[in-house]
């Protein structure tokens, strides 16, 4: 089995290669006041710890309280969970990225962002017969 490279590695990997890095100033508004009782609420996630941003200034990634690596979109509204600490998270975002699973808002459960997008085309399949 190959041994995973550093945190250090995963992370630049990810600035270099999926599109983040560090979270501007005039961006911080994605983790502000708001959206942390938000994500509290809805997701029972506090004390947010921002890691780094996407290079549209519209997703953050950050570890809550516990050590697990999320995703925010603001655009979507959509949580992701990509890892159960800092260390799986951003190893799965370079080397298995189905592995990242979504909050769902009505329930909270858990789905895999893969299984999302095929019950999504089954549903537009599903439609079009019935047009």
């Amino acid at each position: 089995m190959q041994e995973l490279p550093s945190l250090s590695v995963l992370v630049e990997e990810t600035k270099k290669n999926r599109g983040f890095c560090e979270l501007q100033p005039e961006h911080e508004w994605l983790i502000d006041q708001e959206n942390k009782e938000y994500f509290n609420d809805a997701y029972g996630i506090t004390d947010i710890n921002p890691l780094l941003e996407d290079n549209d200034g519209m997703s953050v990634l950050f570890l809550d309280s516990r050590g697990i690596l999320f995703e925010w979109c603001k655009l979507t509204q959509d949580m992701y969970i990509l890892g159960i600490n800092e260390m799986g998270g951003f190893a799965n975002i370079i080397y298995h990225p189905e592995k990242k699973c979504i909050i769902t808002k009505d329930t909270g459960e858990i789905i895999p962002d893969e299984e999302l997008e095929c019950q999504a085309e089954k549903s537009a399949e599903a439609s079009l017969l019935i047009e």
